[in-house]
């Protein structure tokens, strides 16, 4: 089991190596930064958000995946596809479920959005977001609601 993890860990670098971190990233090592969650866990919590967000301007991103894997839908297809896995995984759907007590999380969220804004991955975003929309998208994350903006 270790070397599948070790093989598995190696192939995700190579991946990320190829094709840079993007928003979720970003959003991921904020909330890394001030509550300390293991990283992987947050990163793939925030990516179908990040998706959503991004997809709602740049569909065409997603939806050539999405074919890739066998899904014919598109961009929501693949999101959804994602946030089945993470469930059945067992992985927490938001930032709530991931444990952040709601006083700490408002508290910290413009520290979070500072953090983020000052990423370097979030460069690599097929769409960059405004402060209030990364607000916004923490907020949503937090509370595990679908992106609508």
């Amino acid at each position: 089991a270790r070397e599948h993890m070790h093989n598995a860990a190696a192939l995700a670098g190579f991946g990320l190596g190829n094709a840079n971190a993007g928003l979720a990233h970003a959003m991921g090592h904020s909330v890394g930064g001030v509550f300390h969650p293991p990283h992987g866990r947050t990163v793939g919590l925030l990516l179908p958000y990040t998706m959503e967000f991004v997809a709602r301007e740049q569909p065409g991103r997603y939806a050539e995946i999405a074919r890739f894997v066998g899904l014919a839908e598109g961009a929501a297809s693949l999101i959804a596809k994602i946030r089945e896995l993470s469930q059945e995984l067992g992985q927490p759907a938001s930032l709530r479920e991931l444990g952040l007590p709601e006083a700490d999380f408002q508290a910290n969220l413009d520290d979070l959005v500072e953090k983020a804004e000052a990423d370097a991955t979030l460069i690599n975003s097929p769409r960059i977001p405004s402060t209030a929309e990364l607000r916004q998208l923490f907020l949503y994350a937090y509370e595990g609601k679908p992106v609508d903006f």
